[in-house]
């Protein structure tokens, strides 16, 4: 902000939708470290504890700061931005997301196979296909 002035939420600013979401988690940030702590302190001292719709207002609110403390994690997203950006990063993600492909019907393969040997089993040992009547099974 104080590099760019107004400029920073400008309409013609290319980064606009970022510089928004950046400036709303860290206002709500600072309202949940040290605005609500205030605010609770303060509301503590001047009524007694039997004020109950006060503390349900008080969950309510707890909430949604809940909410923007999970919103931050969206600043993660400004490294799609870099991987655009840098090329051969950007052919290393797509090479790992083809080999991922690979992996996951590797893994389907490997779990029908598993269910059917299940399938099997339980029928020749459960069923007492295998072995005779007789016979003790290890």
């Amino acid at each position: 902000l104080k590099r760019h002035g107004l400029f920073f939420f400008s309409c013609q600013n290319p980064d606009i939708g970022w510089n928004v979401l950046d400036t709303a988690i860290i206002v709500s940030s600072v309202l949940d470290s040290w605005v609500v702590p205030f605010l609770n302190l303060m509301v503590k001292c001047m009524q007694d504890d039997s004020d109950k719709e006060q503390k349900t207002a008080s969950v309510n609110f707890g909430q949604a700061m809940m909410l923007m403390r999970m919103a931050r994690l969206m600043r993660i997203l400004r490294l799609v931005k870099l991987v655009k950006a840098v090329r051969p990063l950007l052919f290393l993600v797509v090479g790992v997301i083809s080999a991922l492909q690979g992996v996951i019907w590797v893994l389907v393969l490997t779990i029908v196979s598993l269910y059917a040997m299940g399938i099997v089993a339980t029928r020749l040992i459960g069923h007492k296909l295998m072995f005779p009547n007789d016979a003790d099974v290890p």
